[in-house]
C-alpha cells in the first residue's frame, strides 16, 4: 500500500499560511472600513447615524474574528486540519473542494477554492486556497489518506448524512 509521507505537507501548509494572510488582511480592512463607519455617522443625520452605528459594530466584531483567529494559530502545525492528519488521519472520511471562478464581464479574474475535509465524528474543517492548486493538493493528500474518499457527488453528501462511515475506503478488500 502506497502511503504518503506526512513529511509531504508543505503544500498544505503553504495553503494554511496563505488563508491566514488572507484572513489578517480581511480583518484589517473590516476594522479600518468599521472606523470611517463611525466617522460617518458623527456627520449624520438620526437615522444614518444609527445604521451607520450597526454596520461599524458588525464590521468590528467580524474584523476581531478574523484577526482572533489568526492569531490563535500562531504555528501552521496546529492548525486542526495538520493536527487531524497528523495524529487521527482514520478520521478524516471525505475530502472535497468547490471551486468559484470571478467572471465579471465574461473576463475570468481568479479561480478560488475551498477545501473541505469531513470527519467520522460529523465535524468539518476547511481552508480557502488558490483554484489552480486544489487538484494538486488533492493528489498530494491522497496517499497520505488512502482510506479516505476524494471529490464531491450528492450520492456521496447523502451518504455522510446517513452515515459518515459509508464513505471510508477499505483498501483491503479493495487491494
Amino acid at each position: 500500500m502506497n502511503t504518503g509521507s506526512l513529511n509531504d505537507l508543505g503544500p498544505l501548509l503553504e495553503a494554511i499560511a496563505d488563508e491566514k494572510k488572507s484572513n489578517r488582511r480581511l480583518a484589517f480592512l473590516f476594522i479600518l472600513t468599521s472606523a470611517m463607519a463611525i466617522i460617518g455617522a458623527i456627520n449624520s443625520n438620526k437615522l444614518a447615524c444609527t445604521l451607520l452605528w450597526i454596520l461599524a459594530c458588525i464590521l468590528l466584531i467580524s474584523g476581531f474574528k478574523f484577526l482572533l483567529d489568526t492569531i490563535l494559530v500562531k504555528d501552521l502545525n496546529n492548525h486542526p486540519v495538520i493536527q487531524c492528519i497528523r495524529n487521527n488521519p482514520e478520521t478524516i472520511v471525505w475530502v472535497y473542494s468547490v471551486v468559484t471562478t470571478s467572471q465579471p464581464y465574461g473576463v475570468k479574474i481568479f479561480d478560488m477554492s475551498t477545501m473541505y475535509f469531513k470527519l467520522d465524528d460529523r465535524t468539518e474543517y476547511s481552508i480557502r486556497i488558490d483554484g489552480t492548486k486544489a487538484f494538486d493538493l488533492s493528489k498530494l493528500l491522497n496517499p497520505i489518506l488512502p482510506h479516505t474518499s476524494f471529490g464531491y457527488s450528492k450520492e456521496r453528501d447523502q451518504w455522510y448524512m446517513v452515515e459518515p462511515n459509508l464513505l471510508r475506503i477499505n483498501k483491503s478488500i479493495e487491494e
